[in-house]
């Protein structure tokens, strides 16, 4: 009858430990899911930093790029004007 006892003492025993040891481990996988969330949205938001300042450095550049070329065609327009002026002046000193 003791050996019954111990038994069933020891089964209750194991039970209450796996119990305990699921408990523990469902409580962990939720936290490191909860971790897991909020790393992928850290990430997700230094993403969309990262993309965002991305884009502010190529509007930049495409801004420089067209002050440039707008520089350059003032630059040529005014070599245009200036050998138009020449020509002119070329004319009329050969002009009788």
């Amino acid at each position: 009858m003791t050996y019954y006892w111990v038994s069933a003492g020891l089964v209750v025993a194991g039970v209450v430990v796996l119990v305990l040891v699921a408990l523990r481990l469902r409580r962990a996988l939720r936290h490191f899911t909860a971790l897991g969330n909020a790393t992928r949205e850290v990430l997700r938001s230094e993403l969309g930093m990262l993309r965002a300042r991305r884009a502010a450095l190529a509007v930049a550049a495409r801004r420089r790029v067209g002050a440039r070329a707008e520089h350059a065609a003032d630059d040529a327009a005014a070599v245009r004007d200036t050998t138009a002026a020449d020509r002119r002046l070329v004319a009329d000193r050969h002009m009788p």
